[in-house]
Formats: C-alpha cells, structure tokens, sequence
C-alpha cells in the first residue's frame, strides 16, 4: 500500500509537471492580436457612440508598415532614384496583404513655379533647384516622406488586419525585391 502511494503520487507529479510544459509550449504559439476594444465593455454607451462617430466619418484602423530608404550622394529627387521608388511601389501595391501604398514617388504636390501653380505627383514635375526647395519646405512632405536634405524617403504601406508573422513576411519580400543599385541605399525599417 506505501508503495502504491509513492508511485501514485509520482505519476500525479509526473503528469501534471508534463500538462504544464506542454501548456507553455501551446502558449508560445499563440499569436499577439490582442487589441484594447477587447476588454471592454460590448454595450456600453459611450463605445457606442465612438462607433457611430468612427462610421459616420469613415475612421477605420489600418495596421501600417514604414520603410525607410537611405540614398546615396544625390538623394531622391533625380530620375532615376525617383523611378527606382516608383517601380517598388507598384510592385510591393501587388501584394495580397497590402491595400495602399504612399511614397514620395505617387504622393502628389502643389508648387508655383514663374507664377504657375502646378498640382501633380512629384515623380511627374522637373524639380528645378526652386522647385525642390519649395516641396522640401513642404511640412506635410518633408515630415512625413522625406527628410529636409532629400537623402530619406520613407515608404508608408498600409495593409489589411494581419499578423505580425504576415507583417515580418511582408517586409522579406520588399527587401527580396530590391534591386541591388537600391540595396545600398536601403537604410532599414519600423
């Protein structure tokens, strides 16, 4: 009887100590995709509000990647580097995970030149040195896709709601792509 209770209180340890490592390692894969509107009340009135207030105005969340390019020398308004970042975009806007892509290469501008004022993508204008001048003063350009001395151009990817095992995918395929002129610039990513 003494033995049949120490070999069953081994077998209670023995089980429990293995349901516990497999516990741990069942919860090592779940994915973080906890969001705060899940503790919260379902019902209550004023998150019923921000919903109807969120629909009305059409505010949607969008999980968003940032890249971010480094140029060598000259920076992103010549030709080339500017069609360089246009090529990227147009492939990376093919992904099935993305559904909108911003870069300095589509975002589009208002500048006066010899008093014409001119609206058009960027990509499309001759930047003469005033030109330039007046898009890097831009602070809706110049803060949010490229640095003050033209050398930074950050790529703003929006995708659908995926995981972060989806993002980091995503992110592989655009350093995959670029082409190796490009891969020197490339300066990393957020």
């Amino acid at each position: 009887m003494r033995h049949f209770k120490r070999y069953y209180s081994v077998a209670v340890l023995l089980t429990f100590s293995f349901l516990n490592i497999w516990g741990v390692f069942q919860a090592l894969k779940i994915q973080p995709s906890s969001s705060l509107e899940q503790f919260q009340p379902k019902n209550h009135p004023l998150l019923e509000i921000d919903k109807k207030v969120k629909s009305r105005f059409q505010i949607y969340k969008v999980p968003t990647l940032i890249v971010l390019f480094k140029s060598q020398g000259e920076g992103w308004f010549t030709k080339k580097n500017m069609k360089e970042l246009q090529n990227i975009s147009k492939q990376i806007k093919q992904f099935p995970q993305v559904t909108g892509i911003q870069s300095l290469s589509n975002i589009q501008t208002a500048v006066t030149d010899n008093g014409v004022f001119t609206i058009a993508p960027i990509n499309e204008l001759d930047l003469t040195p005033k030109l330039r001048k007046e898009v890097l003063t831009n602070p809706l350009i110049s803060k949010h896709f490229v640095s003050k001395d033209g050398k930074y151009a950050a790529m703003i990817i929006k995708t659908k709601d995926i995981s972060f095992t989806e993002q980091a995918d995503v992110i592989a395929k655009i350093e995959t792509m670029i082409s190796p002129s490009l891969r020197q610039l490339r300066r990393g990513y957020g």
